[in-house]
């Protein structure tokens, strides 16, 4: 059997670890979330100020916000290759999905940052 260049047999295993990995810590970190929300005691504006300002709960809205990102990335992606057939036109989805994404990251990093001023 004859290897044609544009055959990529075996790469679907790392997005679909992607997908895994990135949806059990959204579900992980929505849990605790909803674990602080329901059993925890954030009444006033400078309760979660200084709950959402803390190190470590930033850094977990971080990794949420990337988690968040490369999972919809990963399955847009993965929509727009199996059911997009013209280049230019998945090329053109995919580019504005990117930029899209970015913009959204962007955007999260700095909500995350003004929380800790």
């Amino acid at each position: 059997m004859k290897w044609r260049g544009h055959v990529s047999a075996h790469t679907g295993t790392g997005e679909w670890l992607w997908q895994r990995f990135s949806a059990l810590y959204i579900g992980g970190f929505t849990l605790y979330v909803a674990g602080r929300l329901l059993f925890g005691s954030l009444a006033g504006h400078d309760a979660w100020r200084s709950w959402l300002s803390g190190g470590l709960v930033r850094l977990g809205f971080a990794l949420l916000i990337a988690s968040l990102l490369i999972h919809a990335w990963t399955g847009l992606r993965s929509v727009y290759i199996d059911y997009v057939h013209s280049l230019g036109v998945r090329f053109a989805v995919s580019f504005l999905t990117a930029l899209g994404l970015i913009a959204l990251g962007l955007w999260a990093a700095r909500v995350l940052l003004t929380v800790a001023a």
